[in-house]
């Protein structure tokens, strides 16, 4: 009984030791895709305090094509005088205004809707280009029935160039009843041309001071301004002392808005070289060489900025802002190209640090 016993005890230990053997067989030859059992890992150590974690979120990094914004865009502006007969009154892109040579004002550049009217007469509105920095002045008549508007260094958009002098002689052959209504009705819309027509049907008797203002008008309307200032340095008595009033408001507003440019590019400069200096100094150490190549273009701009600043030609000042820009946005891509995918790097860029 007892060798019975012995003999059953040594077959289970045989049948465990070959399952065990099995299994162990079994895991070695694990195809892929099994569970595997635990592993031992090591505990990933954590970065270094101050370094900034690079964080792949894919191709769609919101910074990735960013460029630097403009510097102090929309501050090209011009002084633009105001004037006209006692019951003229002035709209400039749909608000009223007063811009006096005692009280001048400036409008940003660019195409300026301005409007004049007076009580029960046809109106006029024009489109004026106004060029930075480049004050202008503009006469408001009340003659025949209408507003016209008399544009002294400044360009009505519309209106185009007469390229040799109006011819406004008189041509009995020219039927109009009423042609200098007919002339300053057209002239309310910046029609020189129609308007010419019109008063070569005028008479060499009824060739007045009403005629003289409207031939002025269209003059002054297709950009002849020699032919305006002629007319206006030809006043006499209280109308002499106006224009003089006014020729000096416009001579110290072209030295007024001079000096405002080269405020501008001296502000502008100066915001352009901050940023460029952000930039280098927060990615000098991390991308030393477009870093290098950058910094040693501007400063070569800045010298020459210092040169055209102390010459005040602003032009070139303004030029060489333009070239300093684009090294700027230059050294933005180039380091946006290092490391396309990092937002936090893409991020940085953006704010320069």
């Amino acid at each position: 009984m007892a060798n019975r016993w012995w003999l059953l005890t040594a077959l289970a230990a045989v049948v465990l030791t070959l399952a065990a053997l099995l299994l162990l067989t079994k895991q070695k030859g694990a195809r892929p895709g099994t569970t595997p059992g635990p592993v031992a890992t090591r505990p990933t150590p954590p970065p270094p305090r101050g370094a900034v974690a690079a964080v792949d979120a894919g191709p769609a990094c919101p910074d990735a094509e960013l460029l630097p914004a403009p510097a102090l865009p929309g501050a090209e502006v011009a002084t633009l005088l105001l004037a006209g007969d006692p019951s003229v009154r002035f709209q400039v892109d749909g608000e009223w205004t007063f811009s006096t040579p005692a009280e001048p004002k400036r409008f940003k550049a660019g195409v300026r809707a301005v409007r004049a009217e007076a009580k029960g007469l046809v109106p006029t509105e024009l489109p004026l280009r106004l060029d930075p920095f480049k004050p202008g002045l503009v006469f408001g008549l009340v003659e025949s029935g209408a507003v016209v508007l008399v544009p002294l260094a400044v360009a009505c958009e519309r209106c185009g160039m007469a390229e040799v002098g109006l011819d406004v002689s008189f041509d009995p052959a020219a039927k109009v009843e009423t042609p200098l209504e007919a002339a300053a009705k057209a002239l309310a819309t910046g029609g020189w041309r129609p308007a010419a027509e019109a008063l070569k049907a005028v008479p060499p008797s009824r060739r007045d001071e009403h005629f003289a203002r409207l031939v002025v008008a269209a003059q002054a309307q297709a950009a002849q301004e020699s032919k305006v200032r002629d007319w206006l340095d030809g006043k006499r008595g209280a109308e002499a002392k106006a224009w003089k009033e006014k020729k000096a408001a416009l001579e110290k507003a072209v030295k007024d808005d001079h000096a405002e440019e080269a405020r501008v590019a001296l502000a502008r400069w100066n915001l352009l070289t901050d940023r460029f200096s952000k930039l280098a100094d927060g990615f000098g150490t991390e991308a030393p060489g477009p870093v290098q190549m950058a910094s040693a273009r501007f400063n070569e701009l800045s010298q020459g900025y210092v040169a055209a600043a102390k010459a005040e030609d602003v032009l070139e000042q303004e030029a060489t802002t333009q070239a300093a820009t684009e090294v700027l946005a230059t050294l933005v891509r180039e380091l946006r190209r290092l490391k396309p995918r990092d937002c936090a790097w893409q991020a940085r860029v953006t704010t320069g640090q």
